[in-house]
Order: C-alpha cells, then sequence, then structure tokens
C-alpha cells in the first residue's frame, strides 16, 4: 500500500493561491455582486433613495480565508443602512439581499 503526504506548501502555492483560482474567486463574487444589486430594495421616499443599491463592493485577492493562505472574494455593503436592510429591525422587516445574492449565485 502506497502512503501519500500533502504538500501543502505546493497546494498552496500550485491551488489555493494560483492565478486560475484567484480569477475564478473574482468571477464567483462578480456574480454574487450582480445578483444583490439586481434584488437590493430601494426606498424611493428615504433620504438616500438608491444608496444602499449603489454600495455594493466587490474585493478579491489572494491571502484570504482564516489561515490567509488562499484565494477569496468578499462582496459587502458599504452603504450605512446595510445592516439594518440585510437583518431588518423591529420597524422594517429583513430583506436577507446578500444571503439570497449568495444563495443565487451558488454553482
Amino acid at each position: 500500500m502506497a502512503n501519500y503526504k500533502l504538500d501543502t506548501v505546493a497546494f498552496r502555492r500550485h491551488v489555493l493561491n494560483a492565478p486560475w483560482m484567484v480569477e475564478e474567486m473574482h468571477h464567483r463574487g462578480e456574480m454574487v455582486k450582480e445578483a444583490a444589486e439586481a434584488i437590493a430594495p430601494v426606498y424611493e421616499e428615504g433620504p438616500h433613495p438608491g444608496r444602499y443599491k449603489a454600495g455594493f463592493e466587490l474585493e478579491s485577492g489572494v491571502d484570504g480565508g482564516v489561515k490567509h493562505d488562499r484565494a477569496y472574494a468578499i462582496v459587502r455593503n458599504v452603504a450605512p443602512e446595510a445592516l439594518f436592510v440585510e437583518y431588518g429591525t423591529e420597524h422594517n422587516p429583513a430583506h436577507h439581499t446578500l444571503t439570497i445574492a449568495l444563495e443565487a449565485a451558488r454553482l
């Protein structure tokens, strides 16, 4: 019976941080961002209509994850009201925009 020992340094370099993996993670992040923008609510009567919808950002690169050893993509919303739109408040329902977008973009 053969034994196999994973070379974690090589795996990190050739798979987790490989250029093709960075590109794939960026592509998946774009899909999530586009889906979130498509379903984001716009409160027309509010003081800043459309700010939440326009507040989605994508960051991608290498050295992500818990161990900082892999390609990553992060989609976030930088609008001040983003937390309240995503999770709701006592007087406003939760929209779960990013949660739904992540599911919609799942491959």
